[in-house]
């Protein structure tokens, strides 16, 4: 029996060695074709420059982005007021530190409208 359990033990370290040498040489195959897709892609980039827009053009895209970024946190420091007014009403014994957090968030809301109006021109 013990025979037979060191038999077993040597076939599964054999198994063993050859899945690890099977990884190996799959590693190897991906490590080739990498760096043989990366040489491609450089030749390929040198050959075919993608066109890039002029300044104007990307700095009034920049300035629409951050316009609707700065109108969506606008509508999100609002809700975020009216949320705390919410649990002002709801938890008096805290109404004063929600009413602040509220005004805070509005005045944040303020902000970010100027932000979204100046960008927007």
């Amino acid at each position: 029996m013990l025979a037979t359990s060191l038999a077993s033990l040597d076939r599964s370290e054999a198994a063993l060695v050859r899945a690890d040498a099977r990884t190996n040489r799959d590693q190897a195959e991906i490590r080739r074709e990498t760096a043989a897709t990366g040489r491609e892609s450089v030749g390929a980039s040198d050959r075919a420059e993608l066109p890039v827009p002029p300044a104007g053009q990307r700095l009034a895209a920049l300035r629409q982005r951050l316009a609707a970024a700065a109108a969506r946190l606008a509508e999100a420091e609002e809700k975020t007021a009216r949320s705390h007014e919410e649990q002002a009403a709801q938890q008096p014994a805290r109404a004063d530190e929600c009413q602040q957090s509220a005004k805070a968030a509005r005045a944040a809301a303020g902000r970010a409208r100027e932000i979204a109006l100046q960008f927007k021109q």
